[in-house]
């Protein structure tokens, strides 16, 4: 862990020359197999394999480096989307905190990607918007760069479509991955996640079931409560496909 930089609430976001570097030189030892960290052995399954055969990063908190990850290293990119009001319940509910102040106070950030009117706009819904519009803003200044920049290659999945064990999502992951398997990877989706299971509200949950699936689909809000969301939504423009 000492070999990654320090960034502010954990954001990856416009990194100095040096930091840069340790991210790259980090992300490609693990791509190389010389990076030591942590992975599930359990040599009973029947897919697993004692010599890695493809390495599959999960980056979450350096989402803004994505179009450089491509020019670093030409990976797949597959880039998946969940509706943020969805997003912003579950951090509540979690009691999971606001990485806000992570763009907001990055001068870089604020010059460079956000427009001054924008800024103002975030400021506002910062010192004046519920704490539900908050989350949703945080979602919002998370994926912007993300999804501004990614490479036009990339495969893109909506999350509610992947958990309802969509046929059209096993074929887009099939067509960058054809070992897949269809029958493995659906049966996958009945586990809860390890976010869930970490949850206060779903400790005890043991699998994803149709009333779990449907609210993950649909976050049922009133609509006095989706007006400010949906202009946030609208301000950014990264996700009008649901509002």
């Amino acid at each position: 862990m000492r070999s990654i930089p320090f960034s502010s609430k954990s954001e990856m976001l416009f990194l100095d020359n040096e930091d840069e570097g340790k991210l790259r030189d980090f992300t490609e030892a693990m791509l190389e197999g010389e990076a030591v960290y942590n992975t599930a052995y359990r040599p009973w399954r029947e897919d697993y394999h004692l010599i890695a055969e493809r390495v599959l990063l999960k980056i979450t908190n350096a989402k803004s480096y994505v179009a450089k990850f491509d020019d670093w290293f030409k990976p797949v990119n597959i880039i998946l989307l969940r509706n943020p009001v969805s997003v912003a319940k579950s951090c509540i509910n979690n009691e999971w905190g606001l990485t806000t102040q992570a763009f907001l106070g990055n001068r870089y950030f604020c010059r460079d990607v956000l427009s001054e009117s924008l800024l103002r706009f975030c400021d506002d819904v910062e010192n004046t918007g519920s704490l539900l519009e908050r989350h949703v803003l945080n979602w919002c200044l998370d994926h912007y760069i993300c999804i501004k920049t990614a490479p036009k290659d990339s495969v893109v999945i909506r999350y509610e479509d992947l958990v309802s064990g969509s046929h059209s999502v096993v074929a887009k992951l099939r067509s960058v991955i054809p070992e897949l398997s269809e029958e493995r990877f659906v049966a996958s989706l009945k586990r809860p996640s390890k976010s869930s299971s970490y949850s206060k509200h779903l400790r005890k949950t043991k699998k994803v079931d149709s009333t779990l699936i449907q609210s993950i689909i649909d976050p049922q809000l009133p609509e006095s409560d989706m007006l400010g969301v949906k202009k946030i939504i609208a301000e950014f423009g990264v996700y009008d496909e649901y509002y």
